[in-house]
């Protein structure tokens, strides 16, 4: 039986769906400005959006990692299987070392150097998601030993922290919404060209960025999967962000990655010149900007730095949200962060604001598991 959101991926893959990145200035080297109103493909041909998604905090993590040593993942051990049920595939993510031709190590050389003073990328390794297993529940087109790279720096494609924000959101198949790269400097906007063409002066004036029609519940879990909330209580997004103490959903699912960089020893600097905070911002094109951090008393947080008064949540200047005992409660986080884009994706739908649907949204990675109940619509809980 296919899952619900594996029915919208295989529509947005038949579709074949282009977006449109605006570009406002020219410090990206994803989007540059010279490729203003530059074409580019959503669903990233053979990979499942909904597995990326579910990886990317790791990817992200080894990226950033400059010292092995320092990280808590057990790279030898980097296996996932599919957020949407175990019918679905299995996951590896491998590190290679790149081997480089002259001029590149000079670069990266110099790179290295730069990153002894202040915060730099340093492009030395590439990592990979391979498909271990292909189970007989997933309906795209995947094969053992697929290969797929974390994009780097290649052009024709989305940054990978861009799609991390943008793919919730965007409808290939309603055209339904503007939404922002969480790079609040580069200014990048993405939408489908016929929404931009369509209403290009409206489009800024609201983003449903912040309101659910679900209810969740941890159904089940292993006795090492530490849990902050009650087992077996349903809530709905606002009851369980309010226990959290977080304010925004969006903007957790935004800063997730980055905080779970720090957890594993890795470096920041996005917009800072601190290896220890990154500035972001939330997907909606008024872009409230926060600024993540991992303090000297271990606290995992991330502050308001710039409000707008169009947001939903009324978030205002200095706001901040302290993601309470992240390291005791890391594998829930992550967790959270997964079933963020299955309730987005699912509750766009207009046929789940009358439904009564419900979906099993299973988390592990190594000996840790949980599992979600998301339900939609009007079912009484």
């Amino acid at each position: 039986m296919v899952h619900d959101l594996c029915a919208i991926i295989l529509e947005e893959v038949k579709k074949d769906g282009i977006i449109v990145a605006e570009i406002n200035d020219n410090r990206c080297r994803y989007h540059p400005i010279r490729s203003k109103k530059q074409k580019i493909g959503l669903i990233r041909k053979g990979m499942c959006p909904a597995g990326y998604m579910s990886l990317y905090p790791f990817l992200f993590a080894l990226h950033c990692s400059r010292d092995r040593t320092k990280l808590k993942l057990d790279i030898d051990r980097m296996v996932k299987q599919c957020p949407l049920g175990e019918e679905g595939a299995t996951f590896k993510v491998n590190v290679e070392k790149i081997r480089f031709g002259l001029l590149e190590y000079v670069k990266n050389l110099a790179r290295r150097l730069i990153n002894l003073v202040i915060p730099c990328e340093v492009h030395d390794k590439n990592i990979v998601i391979e498909v271990i297993d292909k189970a007989a529940g997933c309906p795209l087109e995947f094969r053992k030993g697929d290969q797929f790279s974390f994009n780097i720096d290649r052009t024709d494609e989305m940054c990978p922290a861009a799609f991390n924000s943008v793919y919730p959101f965007l409808d290939l198949l309603s055209n339904n919404a503007v939404v922002g790269c969480p790079d609040y400097r580069t200014h990048v906007r993405f939408g489908t060209a016929d929404y931009l063409r369509s209403c290009a002066n409206e489009r800024r004036e609201h983003l449903d960025c912040d309101t659910y029609n679900a209810r969740v519940q941890i159904g089940e879990k292993t006795d090492n999967f530490s849990c902050p909330v009650a087992v077996g209580k349903w809530y709905s997004i606002d009851e369980l962000l309010g226990e959290l103490g977080i304010r925004c959903f969006s903007s957790f699912h935004v800063a997730f990655p980055y905080l779970y960089t720090l957890y594993n020893g890795g470096q920041l600097g996005y917009l800072s010149r601190d290896r220890r905070k990154a500035g972001i911002c939330c997907p909606s094109p008024f872009s409230v900007k926060y600024m993540v951090s991992k303090e000297n008393d271990g606290a995992y947080k991330y502050n308001c730095l710039q409000s707008h008064n169009a947001c939903q949540r009324g978030v205002v200047l200095r706001d901040e949200v302290v993601v309470g005992d992240f390291e005791k409660y890391v594998s829930f986080y992550a967790s959270l962060n997964e079933i963020y884009t299955v309730i987005k994706k699912m509750g766009s739908r207009p046929e789940m604001l009358s439904s009564n649907v419900e979906m099993k949204v299973p988390y592990q990675f190594g000996d840790d598991a949980s599992l979600w109940v998301v339900r939609f619509g009007n079912k009484v809980v």
